[in-house]
Order: structure tokens, then sequence, then C-alpha cells
């Protein structure tokens, strides 16, 4: 028979997974699609061939405009965390099964 602080664990460990998946698979995917557009729209096409300021391409825009994305991106993802660890935090084990002694699974 399963004890309560084995299924409080499940809890929130099916918690946070769920939580997880529902969360990267659309920035992952957004993240792909940016990235790769990059170098279809270079290497096929001549919409990055422009310059809208002097000494400076629309493709070297896009490559600097990607380090943004990827910053706004990872804040996202570090701040929805965050909250779904706070919402799941009822059901965090209340027993010490940290290995490293700070409370951390």
């Amino acid at each position: 028979m399963p004890q309560e602080h084995d299924l409080e664990h499940g809890r929130y460990y099916r918690g946070m997974v769920d939580a997880r998946r529902k969360l990267v698979w659309p920035l992952v995917i957004s993240t792909v699609v940016f990235f790769f557009l990059q170098q279809v729209l270079t290497n096929f096409t001549s919409a990055l061939d422009g310059i809208p300021f002097t000494g400076m391409s629309a493709a070297y825009l896009y490559a600097f405009a990607q380090f943004f994305f990827a910053v706004i991106l990872t804040s996202i993802y570090r701040s929805r965390m965050r909250r779904f660890e706070r919402e799941l935090e009822p059901y965090k084990p209340t027993h010490a099964l940290a290995v490293d002694g700070g409370g951390h699974l």
C-alpha cells in the first residue's frame, strides 16, 4: 500500500511534468521557427538583403534580434516555472529525499 509521502511526491512530480510540458513545447517550436527562418530567408530569398542602416544589413539585424529573443524566452521560462513551483508547493514532499541536504529533490 502506498504511503502518504509517496502519493504527495507523485502528485508533485506529475504536476511539474505536466506544467513543464505545456510550457516547453510552445517555446521550443517558436525558437526552432525563429532560428531556422533566418537560414531560409538568408539562403533562399532576398528578404534580408536590404540595408536599413549604413553598413548594417537586415540579416545582421535579424541575427541581433535572435539574442534578445533567446533572453526573452529564457525569462519567460524561468518566471513561469517559478510560478508553477509555487502553485505545486502544497504537494511537495515533506520528508527528506534530498541527496544534497539542501531540500532540493
